[in-house]
């Protein structure tokens, strides 16, 4: 305790400065998802790929159908009802990404076409 002017005691507090965690510096983009591949059953398409890598941790991964985003994962996969135009192809790219928001490279690209009954 300290005595302060006027008889008034005072406790010391200890002051903290948290760190911040260590996504707030990461500028490191994933690496891009390998190994996309694709398959259509009756009206779903599957997507499996091989893990991306990253300096802090990948926490996602966001799937794409002809450069539009169609989804997210936490997973190395993804399934979808997919409603697919008999005969008409559809490209399907990942991307991963960090706590940070850092986006890998577009994975390769896998096609899919659904077959004419």
């Amino acid at each position: 305790d300290y005595q302060l002017a006027g008889g008034v005691s005072a406790i010391p507090v200890a002051q903290f400065k948290a760190n911040p965690p260590p996504h707030l510096f990461d500028k490191t983009a994933p690496s891009a998802p390998a190994s996309l591949m694709a398959s259509v059953m009756t009206s779903t398409t599957n997507l499996s790929w091989s893990a991306s890598t990253d300096n802090v941790a990948v926490t996602g991964y966001k799937i794409y159908r002809n450069g539009a985003e169609i989804g997210t994962s936490t997973e190395t996969s993804f399934s979808t009802f997919s409603n697919l135009v008999e005969g008409v192809s559809y490209n399907y790219t990942v991307r991963a990404y960090d706590a940070a928001g850092n986006l890998s490279a577009s994975s390769s690209t896998a096609t899919v076409t659904k077959k004419k009954k």
